[in-house]
């Protein structure tokens, strides 16, 4: 297993080692001067962070706080590299790749699919050169995967051993997520996924109930505190406010293009 995981890692990085030259990639190279911005605006970092929070949440429906703070507190106190934040990029991959394969370990309980999924997953990147989930967003959308992967791992530990305490850890990290990023809302297909190809199914009902209250009351509240701001000058040059989109055949079109691009 070691081995394998090692082999793995390496072939991450090779397939991904141009990402350490990207630099920093759309809004990163905006954010990144984050220390000179409020010198010109007169601000603290504090005050920037609870701007932007406040400013997405009434202007635009959207309540993502845990992004602005480690956004800005990265830029601001560790002014980072451009090889740094790649690096963790790339890190962050690495442990994501691992985690996929765990997973399928899980499922399956074979031990060399996993890796073999895993290999080919890496083969599945692509770089494109503009707004970029690798190379840009300071790392957002591997860190999410991060979390996706790690809170499936536990929901599956609970599913098999029924240990309050890996109910906790799946709760806890679904909520940080939810708090990061809105992507989040997908992670319960594949939650229901995992419970109903499970053996012990019947332990998913409560995980699965807790996370839908969770992304309804999140819903629900930031359209509320939307709504109710709705007009009154505040917010983003996001005025118009986020809205959720039921279109299907928009939906499968775009991941059409994503899967026979990435071919």
């Amino acid at each position: 297993k070691t081995l394998l995981s090692s082999l793995l890692v390496l072939w991450a990085i090779w397939v991904l080692f141009p990402l350490l030259n990207s630099g920093f990639v759309g809004d990163d190279a905006y954010n990144s001067q984050i220390r000179g911005a409020l010198i010109s605006t007169d601000e603290t970092i504090l005050q920037r962070i609870y701007s932007e929070i406040l400013g997405w949440v009434t202007g635009a429906g959207r309540i993502f706080p845990i992004m602005w703070i480690y956004l800005y507190g990265l830029y601001y106190y560790l002014s980072p590299s451009p090889l740094l934040v790649k690096s963790i990029t790339l890190l962050m991959i690495c442990i994501d790749v691992l985690l996929f394969s765990k997973i399928i370990r899980s499922l399956t309980k074979n031990e060399n699919l996993p890796y073999l999924c895993a290999f080919f997953v890496v083969l599945f990147f692509q770089f494109r050169a503009w707004h970029d989930p690798i190379m840009s967003f300071t790392f957002l959308m591997p860190m999410m995967c991060l979390f996706l992967f790690s809170s499936i791992l536990f929901l599956i530990k609970y599913l098999e051993e029924k240990k309050k305490y890996y109910l906790i850890c799946f709760i806890a990290i679904y909520f940080v997520a939810l708090m990061t990023y809105e992507i989040t809302y997908a992670f319960l297909f594949p939650y229901i996924s995992i419970v109903l190809l499970h053996a012990n199914r019947k332990g998913g009902i409560k995980p699965l109930l807790i996370v839908i209250l969770l992304t309804a009351t999140h819903v629900l509240l930031a359209r509320y505190i939307h709504l109710d701001h709705l007009g009154a000058g505040e917010g983003t040059t996001y005025a118009g406010g986020s809205q959720l989109s039921l279109d299907v055949m928009a939906g499968i079109h775009a991941l059409y293009i994503q899967v026979t691009s990435a071919l």
